[in-house]
């Protein structure tokens, strides 16, 4: 589903609305929020019917990657192995004490994990493999997205492995009985944290060290 909603994202659709407000035409025509209507503009043509009909052209500034092809594919091989790394880290951590009902206090923040990972792995399979210039659409739901995402992924992953801390550490320290003794399972929960952790934040030190410029869209129309 989130794919999906991905893809139409940015799907061309050459209908008419002309009894519609232009900035409504244009967020029906490009499929996309309002805040991006102001980078496109409708033109009319004949259509294959003989009918006007819109078609919509980009006419915003574009985001030029400034890196070299080198630096840059290496940024963008780099996020796509971590992002892949770090969902198969949230889900094997959740996985291997998903039966363990008393540890779900901490395992919320593994779960809420999840989605933003998900964003991680949508964004990163958006990036450009070489760079290019862009519309301003594709650097925010690719480029921008990616580094919002790995943030949000590493917040959730912090507490639950501070819920993990407190938890063993009360152990510890005899305030409570746990249900069963540390053992192999707790170990590799925390590390699958520890991965899912490392990753994002490589992750968003990598889209750190993407440098971008702004260019004027020269087209005629």
């Amino acid at each position: 589903m989130c794919l999906l909603f991905v893809m139409s994202e940015w799907r061309f659709v050459d209908s008419p609305h002309h009894d519609l407000p232009e900035e409504t035409q244009l967020a029906k025509l490009i499929g996309r929020r309002y805040r991006y209507t102001q980078d496109y503009k409708t033109v009319p043509y004949l259509g294959p019917s003989g009918r006007e009909e819109n078609r919509v052209v980009y006419i915003g500034k574009w985001i030029n990657p400034l890196n070299s092809e080198a630096e840059y594919s290496r940024i963008v091989l780099i996020s796509r192995i971590l992002v892949a790394v770090s969902l198969i880290a949230v889900i094997f951590a959740v996985y291997i004490l998903g039966a363990n009902v008393e540890n779900k206090w901490f395992m919320l923040p593994m779960v809420i994990a999840i989605f933003p990972i998900a964003y991680e792995v949508m964004s990163a399979f958006m990036l450009p493999s070489k760079p290019e210039k862009m519309e301003r659409i594709k650097f925010d739901k690719s480029f921008i997205r990616l580094k919002t995402s790995s943030v949000i992924c590493i917040a959730a992953v912090i507490l639950a492995a501070v819920g993990f801390i407190i938890y063993w550490a009360l152990v510890l320290f005899k305030a409570f009985e746990p249900p069963a003794p540390f053992s192999l399972r707790d170990a590799l929960f925390a590390l699958g944290t520890a991965a899912a952790l490392a990753s994002s934040f490589i992750i968003y030190k990598q889209m750190k060290l993407v440098r971008t410029e702004e260019l004027e869209n020269t087209s005629k129309l």
